[in-house]
């Protein structure tokens, strides 16, 4: 009678063959996630830029030592991976935060790479009219980078891959890909 069934070659052949595809999937897999979490990351931050923009233009005034005063949103960089919403007076001083402080991502993987003009980035300032203006941690004005150079760029910290935002200093509006 014949024995019927694999012989031990063949099962190390298989297994082998089984663990090659999935240490090559199991790379792709991560790539996807960096890649994903860089991704999330941006349309999350235009969220919240698009949110601080709207509410310089809509709810600009605030009751401060008895009067109205107009106040600015702004985008907070509080470190390569944290940010939050700000409210800041008319001379940059900072009233409060207005929402919690954000990480770009929930595992740490993602972090701020500013290009060199944009290096000691600190505000992002949304005025009532539309303009934007960068500071620094002094309060100071920054000139934007020129033209098609972005603004906030962010990456991967395992990876080169990266996200650009760029913001029209005048109109306040985004771009990004």
């Amino acid at each position: 009678m014949k024995n019927r069934g694999f012989t031990l070659l063949e099962l190390m052949v298989s297994v082998v063959i089984i663990g090659i595809l999935a240490s090559v999937g199991t790379a792709n897999f991560l790539k996807f996630k960096e890649d994903y979490d860089v991704d999330s990351a941006q349309s999350i931050l235009v969220s919240d830029l698009m949110l601080a923009r709207e509410l310089s233009k809509t709810k600009n005034e605030l009751y401060l030592e008895d009067s109205y005063q107009k106040i600015y949103y702004a985008l907070e960089i509080k470190s390569d991976k944290e940010y939050v919403i700000s409210l800041l007076t008319k001379d940059y001083s900072k009233i409060k935060e207005y929402a919690q402080e954000r990480s770009l991502s929930k595992g740490g993987n993602v972090k701020f790479d500013l290009v060199d003009d944009m290096q000691n980035l600190f505000y992002i300032v949304f005025k009532w009219d539309g303009e934007v203006v960068f500071l620094d941690a002094e309060l100071n004005e920054i000139e934007p980078p020129g033209e098609g150079i972005p603004e906030i760029v962010i990456k991967s910290v395992n990876s080169d891959y990266k996200a650009e935002i760029n913001i029209d200093s005048i109109s306040g509006k985004f771009n990004y890909e």
